[in-house]
């Protein structure tokens, strides 16, 4: 069968077993059938006489067109004979089975009896002569298949099967008149969808209702033998001795991308090797995994791409696989044997369940709430400190390798990146995480979810898992360590007032309901201390209108106004509301746009019953306004410390300009303006800024200015208006004393604005990064000497360090044109390959130097941090 093996048209589950696997030892009865159709066929088809009878070669040089034809037909003829001898072997064989299975079932039946029966045997086989040049059984057995195969292959392995339909009826009563308890009948997978079909696990099956294979658990049906498809949930209950598949719970796959071409019984353990050649077949490494004396079971490897899997049947093949590919190389590589990382699928096609239908099906993804939201709450924090430390590390490794990579032709490489290599991999000082001050109930804002628990009771909490998954089950936030007591509080408060009300709750997979999401936000005292109490509290509740009038609305509101006042008085102690604010988004995520409508409800007892829509939060002893959608970091204690540490890497005096770019609402800004010259905050949140030139005000700070736009629009021409030129002692001695004028907070009088030349920039973008546009502006202007950038997502900082610390050849020409590429391959590209790709269109400019990073954990419990790094040149 080795053309099936070359080109693998499906996987082992829909592979059709060879004839000779059912009946062992029954060969011999059931040659003589086969020669016996051959010759039937033979005499009955005009197919073999046109294949040995070639015309003349004159004839077929003076008719071209007629030669043509006349292949055509050959080829014709030669398929529909290798169709009837496969279908009439197939029919034979059967017929031959269930007489020799029978009499061997049958004690009782007399010697005698069963010698005739074989006698008759040899008495049709010398009815029937033989053909001249008769090909063996096996021949039949192995070509037949494989042909067929091939034939599927060159079209859809799973398409239907075009047969006769007198032929195809007369199979199906063969297969129908056999015993069910008969194990050598040759497999009806095709007819019978006895096996799962890999193009619809994949999601990609044209053939719908009329494909050969089933498409998940409900159409599978059993093997002739009793045995089902491998790959089935059923097949694995079996294995495991539980009941049958109806009554199995449902596990969510945990895999690999490359992984899911195992098959759960190819290997007992299965291990990555890394690298190995881009352009090895698995035929390649077959053989290199052969030549080097390596034993393993399966091997599984796709040209274009430098990781393979192997499958070992236990760890001492691994550890001799491990010793003898230490002393070897791969294009100057050592080959590594990892482990093989899991990652979650997405719902597989054959899990037939409802995933609403009860608590098994979530809880196989997610343990509790905990696991979803604090999924390290089980260690300890100096533990956690230590995961995360580990983790920074490797992001750190990570830059010094995509830079080398990005280094074009005649590109000396900078000395940062060369003492990398003396350093671990590390392109810069690591100065491990800053612990938190506050490690349970840190949050300052809280996001619940409104929707149902897996029994259908309405919840307000914290949602089990990703909607991509499946998950839409909403569970209490009882025992979440990163959650305050009065955030759950209110979530429980609010919980009574839906489960009572006459609207629906949102319901994620039609996209109905009217309740979506409760947000609490928290507001510290004065003091900085540990123990500062929460003196204010703002709600916002997130509805979809849509389908509800006004006069409903307007009542429930009323009604939630009340009921939550009045528990947020009985509690003990009695729980603080400063503000209640309704948010309209009708739209399928609860991330609503920036101009979604807020309405702001009177609170009763608050503020002579007068609307509210905002808070204030204390950090570094200054007060700061939140609005309902403003930006501000959920820990405030660490986020002082944070704002602290990067004024600190700044190093700022008051001949300093800072840029705070992507501001908030201007606490980095305001936080460090008694150390500088003068402060400008770019934001494109206009709330944002509103409350940021409201904070300078409660806070008395003249020398910040807030730009409301996108900071790639207005980067440029700030830069420009307040930089001072490299040269002119005038313009020098210029922006030394401006730099004591202070400007009015918001103010855009050009000739009033002061000069710097020592210009620094702090940037605390969204987990996107900073806009490309952005990037280019930083690097081109030379007079920008440090840069300290402030990420909640490491990925996309990597990706800005590569576009920031990349050095040019500034003899090259800078390409141009849209894109990432020819072809449109930069679709294909990952964050690191796009940063690459954008350096060949950066004009010639000085690079940065990462010099130092730290981590900040802003998120106890969970697996994020803020990470900061200074970069200079």
């Amino acid at each position: 069968m080795g053309a099936v093996e070359e080109s693998e048209p499906r996987t082992e589950m829909e592979e059709e077993p060879p004839v000779k696997q059912y009946e062992i030892g029954h060969e011999e009865d059931v040659k003589p059938a086969v020669k016996e159709v051959k010759t039937e066929i033979a005499e009955e088809s005009d197919a073999p006489a046109a294949m040995e009878e070639e015309p003349p070669p004159e004839q077929l040089n003076s008719r071209e067109e007629g030669h043509g034809k006349r292949k055509r037909e050959e080829t014709e003829a030669a398929v529909k004979l290798e169709t009837q001898i496969e279908i009439k072997v197939e029919t034979q064989i059967e017929i031959k089975v269930e007489a020799l299975s029978e009499a061997a079932m049958v004690d009782e039946q007399p010697a005698k009896q069963l010698n005739d029966n074989l006698k008759g045997n040899e008495e049709m086989k010398a009815a029937k002569p033989e053909p001249a040049e008769s090909e063996p059984l096996s021949r039949i057995e192995e070509e037949a298949p494989a042909k067929r195969i091939k034939q599927e292959e060159e079209e859809i392995s799973c398409a239907p099967e075009e047969t006769n339909p007198e032929q195809e009826e007369e199979g199906k009563n063969l297969i129908k008149a056999l015993p069910s308890d008969l194990s050598g009948v040759i497999s009806s997978a095709p007819r019978t969808k006895t096996s799962l079909c890999s193009y619809f696990r994949k999601g990609n099956c044209r053939h719908g209702d009329q494909c050969r294979y089933a498409h998940g658990e409900a159409e599978l049906k059993p093997r002739p033998d009793g045995t089902w498809d491998p790959t089935s949930d059923t097949a694995k209950a079996l294995a495991r001795d539980v009941e049958a598949p109806d009554e199995v719970k449902v596990v969510a796959p945990i895999s690999t991308a490359e992984e899911s071409e195992y098959d759960s019984t190819e290997a007992g353990i299965k291990k990555c090797l890394q690298p190995v050649h881009r352009r090895w077949s698995a035929d390649q490494l077959k053989k290199f995994l052969t030549e080097s004396s390596i034993e393993f079971l399966t091997c599984k490897k796709r040209k274009g791409e430098t990781s393979a899997f192997v499958g070992f049947k236990d760890e001492d093949q691994v550890e001799k696989a491990k010793k003898i590919l230490e002393e070897k190389t791969v294009s100057g590589h050592k080959i590594l044997v990892k482990d093989v990382l899991p990652r979650a699928w997405e719902k597989k096609a054959n899990d037939d369940v409802d995933i609403n239908e009860g608590l098994e099906g979530v809880t196989t993804r997610v343990k509790t709430v905990c696991d979803a939201v604090t999924p390290l709450g089980h260690l300890s924090y100096e533990d956690q400190l230590s995961r995360k430390r580990g983790e920074i590390e490797q992001v750190l490794k990570r830059l010094a390798r995509n830079t080398r990579k990005g280094l074009g032709a005649g590109v000396l490489m900078p000395d940062w990146l060369m003492s990398a290599r003396d350093n671990g991999g590390l392109p810069c000082a690591f100065e491990g995480v800053l612990a938190s001050p506050l490690v349970d109930g840190y949050r300052n804002k809280c996001e619940f979810s409104i929707g149902c628990a897996v029994d259908g009771t309405r919840t307000v909490g914290f949602q089990l898992g990703s909607f991509r998954e499946g998950i839409i089950a909403v569970a209490e936030p009882i025992d979440c360590k990163n959650v305050s007591s009065i955030a759950r509080s209110f979530a429980a408060i609010f919980q009574k007032f839906v489960q009572a009300s006459e609207l629906p709750v949102w319901n994620k997979t039609n996209n109905r309901g009217f309740w979506r999401m409760l947000t609490v936000r928290e507001g510290r005292g004065e003091t900085s201390e540990v123990s500062s109490p929460i003196v204010e509290v703002m709600l916002v509740v997130q509805v979809c209108p849509t389908g509800v009038d006004k006069e409903t609305t307007s009542v429930e509101y009323k009604k939630m106004a009340v009921h939550v006042s009045e528990a947020a008085a009985a509690a003990d102690p009695p729980l603080p509301i400063t503000a209640l604010v309704v948010q309209e988004h009708t739209g399928v995520s609860n991330a609503a746009p920036a101009n979604a409508p807020l309405h702001t409800l009177p609170v009763p007892g608050n503020f002579g019953d007068s609307p509210v829509d905002y808070i204030h939060d204390h950090i570094a002893k200054l007060k700061f306004r939140i609005s309902p959608t403003a930006f501000f970091q959920v820990n405030t204690l660490a986020a002082e410390r944070l704002y602290s540490l990067a004024g600190d890497w700044a190093e700022l005096s008051r001949d300093t300009l800072l840029f705070d770019v992507c501001c908030g609402t201007g606490t980095i800004g305001l936080t460090l303006a008694h150390r500088v010259g003068m402060v400008v905050g770019i934001e494109m949140n206009e709330s944002a800024v509103a409350d940021a030139k409201k904070n300078a005000e409660l806070n008395n700070i003249t020398n910040c200015r807030f730009v409301a736009s996108k900071a790639e629009d207005v980067m440029e021409s700030l830069l420009e208006e307040y930089s001072m030129a490299e040269d002119g002692e005038e313009e020098e001695e210029e922006g030394s004393l401006a730099s004591e004028t202070k400007p009015e907070p918001g103010t855009s009088d050009k000739n009033d604005r002061p000069r710097f030349k020592n210009i620094v920039s702090i940037v605390d973008p969204p987990r996107v990064g900073l806009h490309p546009t952005v990037i280019k502006t930083l690097r081109l202007h030379t007079e920008l000497r440090r840069l300290v950038y402030i990420s909640c997502n490491p990925q996309s900082l990597l990706a800005n360090a590569v576009e920031l610390c990349t050095p040019l050849n500034p003899e090259r020409e800078t390409e141009k044109g849209k894109g990432g590429g020819g072809g449109g391959h930069w679709k294909n590209m990952g964050s690191m390959g796009l940063a690459r790709n954008r350096l060949k269109k950066m004009p010639p400019s000085t690079p940065f130097n990462p010099k130092r990073a730290m981590a900040v954990d802003l998120f106890p419990h969970t697996s994020h941090c803020e990470m900061v790094m200074l970069f200079e040149r």
